[in-house]
């Protein structure tokens, strides 16, 4: 926190954009304008209200402070109670002749004899964090809900009225057709507009040759006028607008073509040899009330409820055009891809980890570092502190780069509506591979594929293999929990953003 005040008072263009756009980029003027500047985030920050929140970051930047908020508000009537009552049970039972555990050792649930009366104050525990976390979560949930219906009922018009129908059929594959099919179901003069998602690809490769031509045409003139408007030059110039006036005609004519196909004018013969190319399987339409919007939203209208499926519009600005333009055959080689490259970041796991661990360990650091040595052997509480840091780091280090894997394949391979469903995509992802590879990475050992066979061939072993398993992982989590605040505190402090701002004033 310390790091980020100094940062953020000597680079307010890295961490007071806001600041600066309102003017307040001066410099302090005083010893305590400095200081407030110094720590002026902090009360700014717990300071907010609710309705600030989600006016300046939207409902899902305050959902997602909300959700930090609420992980506080529970750690903070757990973590007392669990200290206080947990904590010493264990120490207390450690208390074994010949026991020469480390301090964090004889806090282990390890510790507890079987068949003890300590482990019923460990169910007690367990039903006291479930019921905090629950009516916590319940009372969370229940604001959420009153927001996000506020926030329906704000959505701005057409988009609130507007569905998007996927998956359409070859024969309702136009502007008119979809109107006619709808008004037939729900009424005549219940649609107000129907949008079918063209297929441009010709016409911006044309729009791009349109635009190169011109900034040859608008180069060769200012060289011309240079050279003092030779005579010479004026046949080369022509040439170059009837070529820019041919292909913007070529531009019009295929906008042209373009908007009868997919709005269902022109010769039927034509209409059907150009569907195929113009006209995609996606489309959006927007009715004259929300109550037939909402109607139509949960309709199942074909026999196969994978064609004419509808739901709500996305936001405009995050619909991704280039996958509405793809037909589910074409989609389907693509999505196995996708599911390949997951599942192989799935089972070349573990591998991946023990290969980065050996690199990562202590004696390896010592090998190549040699002051790092030195620093050990002066002292040895720095050397329990390092290992126990190392021992976690490969986790950490590929768990950094695992959001920016899995967002790329999602986004390379799979088709998606708009931005955000590659967010809920990833969401699901990420949340597999945290409870897997954090949560019950100690029994998984060097193979997922040897866990998930003796799972699958005894599926009761699980609980078994939990219970071995566990209760001895208590250093791994805390070594990981560390780790994870130094990784907070880089997020925090964004360094990337800094070292790019400070190369390109360099520059």
């Amino acid at each position: 926190a310390l790091l980020f005040s100094v940062l953020r008072a000597f680079n307010p263009a890295v961490y007071n954009r806001a600041g600066m756009a309102e003017g307040h980029q001066e410099g302090p003027k005083s010893l305590d304008q400095c200081l407030w500047r110094l720590c002026d985030w902090f009360w700014l920050t717990t300071s907010t209200k609710t309705e600030d929140e989600v006016r300046s970051a939207g409902l899902d930047g305050w959902a997602l402070l909300e959700f930090h908020r609420l992980n506080l508000r529970i750690i903070l009537r757990v973590a007392p109670v669990v200290l206080a009552v947990l904590c010493p049970l264990h120490f207390i039972a450690s208390n074994q002749p010949g026991n020469s555990h480390d301090f964090i050792s004889r806090l282990d649930i390890a510790n507890l004899p079987d068949g003890s009366w300590e482990w019923w104050v460990h169910v007690g525990i367990v039903w006291f964090v479930v019921g905090v976390s629950t009516c916590y979560i319940r009372i969370a949930h229940e604001e959420f809900l009153e927001r996000r219906l506020r926030w329906l009922q704000e959505l701005p018009s057409p988009q609130v009225k507007t569905v998007m129908v996927e998956n359409i059929p070859q024969e309702l594959r136009s502007d008119r057709l979809l109107v006619e099919y709808f008004e037939r179901i729900f009424g005549v003069g219940c649609v107000e507009r129907a949008y079918l998602v063209r297929r441009s690809q010709d016409l911006r490769s044309k729009v791009d040759d349109f635009e190169v031509a011109k900034i040859k045409l608008m180069i060769s003139k200012q060289r011309w006028q240079k050279a003092g408007c030779p005579d010479d030059w004026g046949d080369n110039l022509d040439l170059m607008r009837s070529n820019l006036v041919r292909l913007g005609e070529q531009v019009v004519a295929e906008r042209a073509t373009i908007e009868d196909v997919c709005r269902g004018r022109g010769s039927s013969e034509r209409s059907e040899g150009d569907k195929l190319k113009y006209c995609s399987p996606c489309g959006f339409v927007t009715f004259n009330d929300l109550l037939t919007q909402r109607l139509a939203s949960g309709e199942q209208y074909r026999k196969d409820v994978t064609e004419m499926t509808v739901g709500p519009a996305p936001d405009p600005n995050d619909v991704i055009y280039d996958d509405l333009v793809q037909d589910r055959q074409s989609g389907h080689g693509r999505e196995f891809l996708g599911w390949a490259s997951l599942i192989a970041i799935f089972v070349s796991w573990s591998p991946i980890i023990v290969f980065i661990s050996s690199f990562t360990t202590l004696t390896t650091l010592e090998e190549y570092v040699p002051f790092v040595s030195d620093l050990c052997t002066k002292s040895p509480r720095f050397a329990s502190f390092l290992e126990g840091v190392l021992a976690t780091a490969a986790l950490k280090l590929f768990l950094a780069f695992l959001p920016s894997i899995l967002l790329g394949i999602v986004r390379k391979f799979f088709l998606l509506k708009s931005g955000a469903w590659a967010q809920i995509r990833l969401e699901r992802w990420y949340f597999s591979f945290l409870t897997i590879f954090v949560l019950l990475v100690t029994i998984l050992g060097r193979s997922i594929i040897i866990t998930v066979a003796i799972v699958v061939q005894k599926p009761g072993e699980i609980m078994d293999m939990m219970a071995q398993s566990l209760p001895g992982a208590s250093h791994f989590y805390f070594d990981y929990f560390i780790l994870g605040w130094l990784q907070h505190a880089w997020e925090m402090v964004r360094f990337t953003n800094l070292f790019r701002y400070w190369i390109a004033r360099v520059i």
